[in-house]
């Protein structure tokens, strides 16, 4: 039997892989014989480890984060895959949160840091977005507009 953290590499590489649920179990069962990752023993596991690595996956720890030290300095979130960063990006974007200041803010509300330091936390940050997005919230502009003279802001 595996320990937890070879299952949850099997299941950080389907992740990274965009792998569904089909064809992750299909690899299972044509690599090492088996339907389920909690069947599996440390041969299997090297086994599909071996195809996940044929496939483009690489294991790497995640490095520590910092805040962006300033605009010229965004691409910080190394330890995500290049579409979830893609992903992140268009949220962003769509939410209105296009500049380092106002991101640096919202993952403060969010996570009570100035930016994420793990995968875990950049994933949470994306599924607040995503419900923004449904919910079609779209930040105010980041300077309001002069008041007209004589009117009322």
């Amino acid at each position: 039997m595996l320990e937890r953290r070879h299952l949850a590499l099997i299941h950080l590489a389907k992740k990274d892989l965009c792998l569904d649920d089909d064809t992750y179990r299909d690899v299972l069962q044509a690599e090492a014989g088996v339907s389920s990752s909690k069947d599996l023993d440390v041969a299997g596991f090297e086994k599909v480890m071996q195809y996940f690595g044929k496939l483009g996956f690489v294991s790497k720890r995640a490095p520590a984060m910092r805040p962006p030290a300033d605009e010229s300095d965004v691409d910080v979130l190394d330890f995500i895959s290049e579409g979830q960063q893609r992903y992140l990006a268009y949220l962003l974007r769509k939410v209105g949160l296009d500049d380092v200041r106002r991101q640096v803010g919202f993952c403060e509300r969010q996570l009570k840091k100035r930016w994420p330091q793990t995968r875990a936390e950049a994933n949470a940050l994306i599924e607040a977005l995503k419900k923004m997005v449904r919910r079609g919230y779209v930040a105010p502009p980041a300077e309001a507009p002069e008041a007209e003279p004589g009117r009322a802001p």
